[in-house]
């Protein structure tokens, strides 16, 4: 009580490198007691070789005795006094067991990652630390727990790394005709070429303090790190050393080319004997296990062998490919299983006591089940299969070409385009019904139009009633029958509300992916679908739920696309000074140059059956896209017509470079009336709500105007940025809020009836939270802050808010593109999408809190973000 939680405890554990909760040596034994006690007995193990304190705490406390002793019980084995082993040979021998019956019959997960940006030759796996090379100009030290680079060791630009081995302290690697030595701190040392060079090379093994090469002419050089000279050059083959292995009694094992494995003494510099295969193909690998005393080699042609070093005498040999068996491998206290892999891509488990293939095991080529993404590597998480005995004429999942695993019912459901499980469809009306209570009501309304049938089920159990009237009551609303709005309006009602206040107070998560190589300047967001373009060749039509790319739609090599609009058939293109159109299966058109040609198009909008072009002289042109014929000319402004913005009843919207808003009917021809600015700034950006009839506009100098169409009156005008405003938005049944953004990277949403900022978000710019990756895109998840009303934009790092070109607003999320040109960070490209997904949840109490924005990030910017 005299220093508390905030006194001198808590200043001594900051000193401590603690910045709060509570280290684990600081709690007592009896605590330490119960916390080991809900571990199973190979983890309780794994503890006991942490620390000197934890194993005394699990020695003294006896768990590991209990839950041997239990282990045994359970799978029947005596544990009277007598009869008891030791206990360290007994948990050795149940984690061997366990091993080799995950090996032969578990079940499979696939963690793969990019390792090397060229590909990787060689890896050795020790103490939980994977060393990973050849192929590059570095060997990286990964860990298997967390898939991170604990260590890179860098090759000398004059050498190539040919192969390597190492320890706990260091990591001697073979550079041609020349060995180096790290340090586990990284430190780099190269033997001088005049201590016992070598003519070629090929393959190291390290046993501490020796390295032995096994060299081009047959010899096996031994180096010894220390002293740093060659202390023996021991004869093994006539031909080339392939492949190395050594014991702990110094005995080096070497297999050669010509098909033989020579075994010699480091002691004495001798040959001691040679094993002799029954073919003369050429041994590619090689191992030992010094507790059975077992030698394994594989072949060039796909053979495998088995020698007994206590009789010198073969015990089996089989062939289990065809081809080259690159590396064969076992744990070293495993006595049951041997691990070998080849040039054909099967990992294959043997019995090494008899030479039995146990299993066959195949990485399953369909897409991830989940991704992950640290620091230092994408680790993508696949299924593996294995495959039947049987398994020639079977494809690359194991499953028959011909009936499939279970026969023609299978083969049936390929045919009708299911490859497993039950469709939706043959569900019945209650069991259908059954599902959907456990729906929320947006939920709920979302599966009213994903087909009739659903509809139907829904509409008639009445479960989107019965929602509505719940959520009616529960927000104190009567329910009673002359009060009831009609639930359509009620439930839109209902939606706005919730839109608006995730929009203005909820939690942002924000989803950035890379949508286009080279940035993306514009973005339309319509029935859940995203078009992306302006910047390369190709426009692109993403699903918002699953970040999939649906289509491609590629522009001609001779135009570059300015801009584009489209609906649920077509989509139509500005290429300059022609129109483009393309059907959403994919086929293109482009309008002949001498129907309506114009000089310089900068925008376009589209309401079928029009396309109306906003030129640079000042005029709107109006496309046919059916007849393909340009139908009108509307001269607009005396400048430049910069943006648009169409109405249901035709209503043409335009705004200038010169500051002005040029109002006028499709269907006379004639400008109907100008909604000024008090400032000649140019208008950059348009939007009208048919809703409110209110019409928004951006300006180059950072301030935006509301206009009410039925007065022609100015509602409200606000000064939100100095810089230019690009795009605003706002869905298209909510009459309260507008999403804003502009060049310095703020998302702002403002009140469309007052003008009032009620909320300004950035990219949270810390590492992403979690990411993942499909056959189209890799998608970074991250944190969105709200800047408080005292934030100066200026002060926060342009890191942290990429410059907004173009933002489309959704149900409860907004998507803004940002363009490569604005790349901030190097080492990664600018996105050119993001994702800002509002979630409705408790308001914090200090929106500044995630991190202090005004200090400088460090970290890289993926080019695409979804909020």
């Amino acid at each position: 009580m005299e220093h508390g939680p905030s006194g001198g405890s808590t200043a001594m554990r900051r000193r401590s490198g603690v910045r709060g909760g509570t280290r684990m040596e600081w709690l007592e034994h009896d605590i330490l007691c119960i916390i080991f006690s809900f571990l199973d007995v190979f983890d309780l193990v794994r503890c006991t070789a942490v620390c000197k304190s934890w194993n005394a705490v699990i020695r003294k406390s006896e768990l590991l005795q209990v839950l041997y002793f239990k282990l045994r019980r359970d799978s029947g084995e005596s544990t009277s006094s007598g009869q008891r082993k030791s206990m360290e040979f007994g948990l050795q021998e149940v984690a061997m067991k366990y091993h080799r019956l995950c090996l032969q019959r578990g079940r499979i997960n696939i963690h793969q990652w990019k390792a090397h940006s060229v590909g990787v030759d060689q890896c050795r796996m020790k103490m939980g630390l994977l060393l990973t090379g050849v192929g590059d100009k570095v060997m990286r030290l990964w860990s298997l727990d967390s898939y991170k680079c604990e260590e890179e060791y860098y090759i000398p630009d004059t050498a190539s790394l040919v192969d390597f081995d190492f320890d706990e302290s260091k990591i001697v690697g073979l550079l041609g005709s020349r060995v180096g030595i790290w340090t586990r701190k990284g430190k780099r040392s190269i033997f001088p070429s005049r201590e016992g060079t070598f003519s070629k090379g090929l393959c190291v093994r390290y046993i501490d303090p020796d390295a032995v090469i096994g060299c081009e002419d047959g010899t096996a050089c031994v180096f010894d790190m220390y002293s740093r000279t060659c202390s023996r050059i021991i004869k093994m083959h006539a031909g080339p050393v392939t492949c190395l292995a050594l014991s702990d009694d110094e005995l080096i094992l070497s297999g050669s080319s010509l098909g033989s494995v020579s075994i010699s003494d480091l002691a004495s510099d001798q040959r001691v004997v040679r094993l002799r295969s029954t073919d003369s193909a050429g041994i590619r690998t090689l191992c030992f296990n010094p507790c059975s005393h077992l030698v394994f080699a594989g072949t060039t042609v796909g053979y495998t062998y088995c020698w007994d070093l206590r009789t010198m005498k073969s015990l089996w040999e089989t062939r289990i490919s065809s081809n080259v068996l690159y590396s064969l491998s076992h744990l070293r206290s495993d006595n049951s299983t041997l691990a070998v892999g080849g040039i054909d891509g099967v990992l294959r488990v043997l019995n090494q006591n008899t030479g039995e293939v146990l299993s066959r095991c195949l990485i399953d080529d369909e897409r991830p089940i989940s991704s992950t993404r640290n620091m230092h590597a994408f680790i993508e998480k696949k299924k593996g299969i294995r495959l039947p005995e049987d398994a020639e004429g079977f494809n690359k999942r194991g499953e028959n070409m011909e009936h499939g695993p279970s026969g023609g019912s299978t083969a049936m459901r390929r045919r009708s385009g299911v490859r497993g499980g039950t469709r939706m469809e043959w569900l019945e009306h209650d069991i259908l019904c059954i599902i959907f209570s456990f729906l929320d009501v947006f939920d709920l309304v979302r599966c009213t139009a994903v087909c009739k049938s659903w509809n139907a089920v829904i509409r008639k159990s009445e479960l989107l009633q019965v929602l509505y009237f719940k959520l009616r009551r529960d927000s104190g609303e009567s329910t009673s029958s002359g009060q009831r709005k009609s639930m359509e309006f009620g439930l839109q009602e209902v939606a706005m509300k919730y839109h608006r206040l995730c929009l203005q107070r909820g939690r942002i998560d924000i989803h950035q992916w890379k949508a286009h190589s080279v940035g993306v300047d514009q973005c339309r967001l319509k029935m859940g679908l995203l078009l992306t373009g302006v910047g390369d060749k190709v426009m692109r039509l993403w699903s918002l739920d699953s970040y999939k790319c649906e289509e491609e739609y590629y522009i001609p090599d001779t135009a570059s696309l300015v801009d584009f609009d489209f609906d649920e058939s077509k989509i139509v293109g500005l290429l300059g000074s022609r129109v483009g159109i393309w059907t959403r299966n994919g086929k293109r058109s482009i309008f002949p140059s001498r129907e309506g040609t114009f000089s310089k198009g900068l925008c376009v909008r589209y309401i079928d059956p029009d396309a109306v072009i906003g030129c640079e002289d000042g005029t709107a042109r109006v496309f046919d896209m059916y007849s393909r014929t340009c139908s009108r000319i509307i001269k607009m402004h005396a400048g430049p017509v910069t943006c648009l913005a169409l109405s249901d009843n035709e209503l043409i919207l335009s705004g200038s470079s010169l500051g002005s808003v040029s109002i006028s009917d499709l269907a006379s021809d004639q400008r109907v009336t100008r909604l000024r600015s008090t400032d000649s700034a140019g208008i950059r950006t348009l939007c009208f709500n048919p809703c409110s009839h209110l019409v928004f506009a951006g300006t180059t100098v950072g301030y935006t105007y509301c206009w009410d169409l039925r007065t022609m009156k100015s509602l409200w005008e606000t000064r939100i940025s100095s810089n230019v405003l690009y795009s605003l938005s706002h869905l298209r049944s909510d009459n309260s809020t507008l999403a804003v953004g502009g060049i310095d990277g703020v998302l702002r949403v403002l009140n469309q009836n007052t003008g009032e900022v009620l909320s300004r978000c950035l990219i949270d710019d810390e590492r992403p939270i979690s990411s993942t990756r499909n056959m189209h895109a890799f998608i970074e998840k991250k944190k969105g802050i709200r800047l408080p009303e005292d934030a100066e934009v200026d002060r926060i790092p342009r890191t942290c808010r990429p410059p907004i070109t173009c933002l489309s607003v959704g149900m409860k999320k907004v998507v803004t593109a940002h363009n490569s040109k604005y790349n901030l960070r190097c080492n990664h490209a600018a996105p050119s999408l993001s994702g800002w997904i509002f979630q409705a949840g408790r308001v914090p109490t200090t929106p500044a809190e995630p991190h202090d924005v005004t200090r400088p990030q460090s970290h890289s910017r993926p080019c695409l973000h979804v909020q």
